[in-house]
């Protein structure tokens, strides 16, 4: 028969944790042995990057394998290319100390692993965390060193620049291993980004972040800052003020989810308000054998779209009526029209476009599924009374008999349905 270990502990009182730590190191040196076995070849990764008073930029790394000594020429990643300086101070903490509490170091010549250690030395504010430390040895080539430190920063860096929009939100994170989580994240949840860095949130970082709201019409709504588990300075919240960019911060990459749904329901709504009156339209999804003219379920929703009446106009909110189930759902605002793939500011009667809808609901937007039965779904823009009187108010070079009557259609027959 097999024997299992069993600890009791309390989260409350503490009481068999110590047991516990000792049960895991007696079976991780049983089980594990030649894992954990010290080796020669130098394994040191940086863990993170901080200022330090008195001591200048500092980056604190864990040793896994090998050894470090003062005097080291290291080579390590930066966001512009590799970094060639040379170890200055090896320091550790007092006994019993973590070495992010500040206090009096311990100064080493030489420090064998396994071992947490704040290294000082020249060029490291630029340096990334979450990548690898490598020390030039005798006869090593620096070029070939550097050459392979980018190969790894490249590759690290792949699946979050596969991830990048032309239009988005920008993402700051504290390593290379948090911002390719929070890019993926936000690939799977469709938020997109245009941008990105890693280390606290820097004036620079607000001024990029801030682009949307100079240079892409339409899209403010994307001045976002999404800084996980990051410093953000004191001077990037004043420059975020006066540029109108909202810097969202988290220390756990789900509560982004909310935090941003919440924030585009707000500017979406507002836009809505703001903008012009709402245009009649009428609409139908054109199926294909791939798809079903449903290219992205849920927000964004992403349609394949006939125009049978009316004009369909950017910053529409979207209604689905379902005659068969006699539901109606509210989808979004269309904040993209697409014409043989390129985007127009409006679509008119018979012809047929891809429109992008954001949802301006909670943290559960509306969906709209490939299997949907399109024989008993339209599609309408979601006239109210006061849109209707705001839009009837426009000329009449602006406005004909014909869409009145079918803004007045359209109306009744949204009131037929209740949410």
């Amino acid at each position: 028969d097999a024997y299992h270990a069993l600890v009791p502990t309390s989260a409350v009182t503490g009481e068999g944790i110590p047991d516990l730590l000792l049960l895991i190191a007696q079976l991780t040196e049983k089980k594990m042995a030649s894992k954990i076995s010290l080796k020669q070849e130098l394994e040191c990764v940086v863990l993170e990057v901080k200022a330090i008073e008195g001591l200048g930029t500092t980056i604190d790394v864990i040793l896994v394998n090998g050894e470090l000594h003062e005097g080291d020429e290291i080579i390590t990643c930066g966001l512009n290319g590799p970094i060639v300086s040379r170890i200055q101070a090896l320091l550790t903490p007092q006994p019993l100390k973590e070495l992010r509490v500040k206090g009096r170091y311990i100064q080493h010549k030489t420090i064998q692993a396994s071992m947490g250690i704040k290294i000082v030395a020249r060029d490291m504010d630029k340096a990334l965390a979450g990548t690898s430390l490598r020390v030039v040895q005798p006869g090593d080539n620096i070029e070939d060193l550097k050459k392979d430190v980018h190969e790894e920063f490249a590759k690290a860096l792949a699946p979050v620049l596969k991830g990048l929009s032309k239009t988005g939100v920008y993402v700051q994170a504290s390593t290379m291993g948090s911002l390719e989580a929070l890019s993926s994240h936000l690939q799977k949840i469709g938020i997109p980004y245009a941008g990105w860095n890693i280390g606290p949130v820097h004036k620079s970082d607000v001024s990029t972040a801030a682009v949307p709201i100079s240079k892409e019409k339409g899209q403010e709504e994307y001045a976002v800052i999404l800084a996980f588990d990051v410093k953000v300075e004191k001077d990037a919240e004043a420059h975020a003020k006066e540029m109108g960019v909202r810097i969202l911060t988290a220390d756990t990459i789900y509560r982004f989810d909310e935090q941003f749904q919440k924030y585009m329901a707000g500017v979406l709504e507002k836009k809505r308000e703001e903008a012009a009156p709402v245009w009649p339209v009428r609409m139908t999804v054109v199926p294909d054998p791939a798809h079903n003219g449903v290219y992205h379920e849920s927000n964004p929703i992403i349609l394949g779209v006939r125009i049978e009446e009316g004009t369909l106009k950017k910053q529409t909110p979207i209604v689905c009526i379902n005659a068969e189930k006699k539901v109606k759902t509210s989808l979004g605002v269309v904040i993209s029209i697409e014409k043989s793939q390129t985007v127009v500011e409006e679509a008119k009667q018979y012809e047929e476009v891809a429109i992008k809808i954001q949802a301006i609901a909670g943290p559960k937007p509306p969906a709209f599924k490939r299997d949907t039965n399109l024989k008993v779904v339209e599609l309408y823009s979601n006239i109210t009374h006061d849109s209707k009187e705001s839009l009837f108010k426009l000329s009449e070079k602006d406005l004909t008999e014909r869409d009145k009557k079918l803004a007045r259609t359209i109306k009744e027959e949204l009131e037929k349905y209740d949410f």
